[in-house]
This record gives C-alpha cells, structure tokens and sequence, in this order.
C-alpha cells in the first residue's frame, strides 16, 4: 500500500501514514448490492403465467405473497446494512480529520516520547480550534524538544487567557530559570493571582546574591562580601566553575582578591535546597607601583634650623631615603619620623616600597641650610 501524501510504502489497512503523518482514506471500492442482488434473483426468478379459471389465478397468487415479501425484506435490509456501513466510514474519515482526533493522537505519541510526530498533530489540532487546551500542548511539546522561544510564544498565550493555569506557568518558571532571566519570572508573577500560581513562581524566585563591590579593574587587594535573602546559604566559586559545587560563603570572612583575574560566581540555596539565580562579577587587579611621596617643604634656602616631614598614600607604606644624591635602597636610611636639614647644598632622594615590594619612582629634592 503506498502514501497518497509521500508516496511511502505504508502496511495494508494503515489509517494514517507512519512517515508523514498523513490520513488515509478508505473507500469500499464495490457496491455489496452488486453482488446480493443477481443471487437474490436467481434464487426466485419471476414466476411464469398460468392458464386457468379466476380462482386458479388468485391461488396463484396466494402462493407467491409471501416469497416476494421476503425478497423485499431482505433487499431493504441489505440497502439498510450498506447504507449503514458507508455512514460508518464517513464518519470515521470525519473523525480522522477533527481536533479530537489530532489532540488524541498527540498526547499518544507524546507519551511514546515521539515529539516531532506529536508536534504535527497537535499543529493540525491548533488549526482547527485554538483552544486553550491545544496552545497548550503546542507549547508544552515545543519545551520538550528545547525550542524555548516557541514554547514561550504559547505558553504565554494561555497564561494571559487562564490565570490559573499551573502547567503553563510550571513550564514557563522552568524556561527562565533555564535562561537564568530573573526579569521575566518578576514579570510573570503579575499575569496571576492564583495563590497556587504564585507559590509556583515563588518557589522558582530566588534571588541572585548582591555584591558588595562591582566588577571592574583595581591596583590593590580587597575583600568581597556576599548578600542573600533571610534563610538562604550562598555558594561560590573563584575559578569560573559552578557555584552549586562551590564553597559555603562565610560572611564573617567575605571573600579576599588578589593580584590577577578572579572570576566570583555565586548562588543563592534557600530552606528547601533549591537554587536560584546566578550572579557573576570579575575582578581584574594589578598591582601599581606607589607614587611618590608628599614633602614638606619640598626644597628651599633656610637660614634656621629647618624639619623635613614625608608621608605617603598608604600608612603601610616605607620611605627610604639618602642625603648625597644616591638612589636610595631597603639598606638606606628609614624614614620614621621629620629629618633635619643638614648644613649646606643638599639633595634628598627618596623612595617609597609598597606591601607589595613595588618602588616608586625616586624623588629628589634640593635643600640649602646657612645656618
């Protein structure tokens, strides 16, 4: 038997094509009364005339009643039977091509876990009724085959038609979630007042953690903290690796970056074990070498005795400085308080050292003391 629709070779008596999924008709191609009636009438042929009186006549046609009316009988019964059985098949072509049909054999095949076949039964059934129950099977098999934005586009759809429809609103929580748009799952808890429908979208509602500091560039270590929800935990990782494997952030300590690229990511878990949304920051630090150091005075002629005081940005900061106009080293003079001018024409060269052993530039200042 081969496919009107794709010319595949299908089994006899199919109803519907295995490769495209089209319906196949079946039509009797014979009439039953051909075969019944030349029987019936050879069986009682026409009785031929007879010669003799009225009453010979009238017994003749006492005998005959009753065999014609049986032959009638069973010929209306047989156009009654064919009649019957060409409605039968009518209406099972009509079924076969009504949105009962496409709905029934959808869900079949999507309980076979054939979803491509699936799709195009329930496509046929959407055609012919956009019910609300057909939307959604449309957009449920759409979610199961991973085509998100067509899923969206029906699961939507009957959202806003049935507010309390809780599989619409399942699959859709899922969706974002999978997307990680925490946007669109604020967004959606507006569609609804269904306090199942909202405890749904609750309980896929967990927010990101906050970040303390922004991601960006900085020259110098810092500590990050982490904020969550009351009663949710906080995972993370520093290496760019799930956070739902990560570490139990500990608030007390926060989380300390250093020179380099640290990539913070993190989630929150609530009571139920369930995690949310994901946030992610990156750090790029590098350390700079320190500038230099403010002085005061900075140079000049005196006449008196004169203090010099330095100070740099950072307290944890060294200063190393010389009196005859060398480049000052870790074995120089240690600043640690204001210095005298010496008598004379003198230059002092300083230097800063940063916790990070990075020097500064060296800065020089020319001093002349007559006392």
């Amino acid at each position: 038997m081969i496919c009107p629709n794709c010319k595949q070779e299908i089994e006899d008596g199919s109803i519907y094509c295995e490769h495209c999924a089209h319906t196949i008709q079946i039509v009797p191609d014979y009439n039953a009364l051909d075969d019944v009636l030349p029987s019936i009438l050879e069986e009682n042929p026409k009785p031929a005339p007879k010669v003799g009186n009225q009453k010979t006549k009238e017994h003749s046609a006492k005998k005959t009643a009753h065999p014609k009316t049986g032959q009638q009988r069973l010929v209306i019964g047989v156009c009654c039977g064919v009649l019957v059985a060409i409605i039968g098949i009518f209406a099972w072509q009509s079924y076969l091509h009504s949105y009962t049909y496409f709905m029934n054999r959808g869900k079949a095949l999507e309980a076979e876990k054939e979803y491509a076949d699936a799709k195009k039964y329930y496509d046929r059934a959407y055609k012919k009724n956009d019910t609300v129950d057909a939307t959604l099977a449309c957009g449920r098999i759409a979610y199961r085959m991973g085509d998100y934005d067509e899923a969206k586009t029906y699961l939507l759809s009957v959202a806003q038609a049935d507010a309390s429809n809780t599989e619409a609103f399942e699959l859709l929580c899922k969706i974002y979630e999978a997307e990680s748009d925490f946007t669109a799952l604020e967004d959606l808890a507006t569609l609804s007042d269904d306090e199942e429908v909202l405890a749904i979208i609750d309980a896929a509602l967990i927010f990101p953690p906050g970040f303390s500091i922004e991601g960006g560039s900085y020259d110098d270590d810092m500590t990050l903290y982490l904020s969550a929800p009351r009663g949710s935990e906080i995972y993370y990782t520093i290496d760019g690796s799930n956070p739902d494997e990560g570490l139990l952030y500990d608030e007390d300590e926060g989380i300390h970056l250093t020179d380099g690229t640290t990539r913070v990511r993190a989630v929150c878990k609530n009571e139920s074990g369930k995690f949310g949304f994901e946030a992610e920051e990156v750090y790029k630090i590098s350390y700079k070498a320190p500038d230099y150091p403010v002085v005061t005075p900075s140079n000049g002629t005196f006449n008196e005795e004169t203090f010099i005081t330095i100070t740099s940005s950072n307290e944890e900061d060294r200063i190393y400085y010389t009196w005859d106009g060398s480049t000052p080293t870790v074995e120089s003079s240690l600043y640690t308080e204001p210095i005298p001018v010496p008598a004379g024409n003198n230059i002092l060269s300083i230097i800063v050292i940063n916790r990070h052993d990075l020097i500064s530039e060296v800065l020089q200042c020319n001093y002349v003391y007559k006392p």
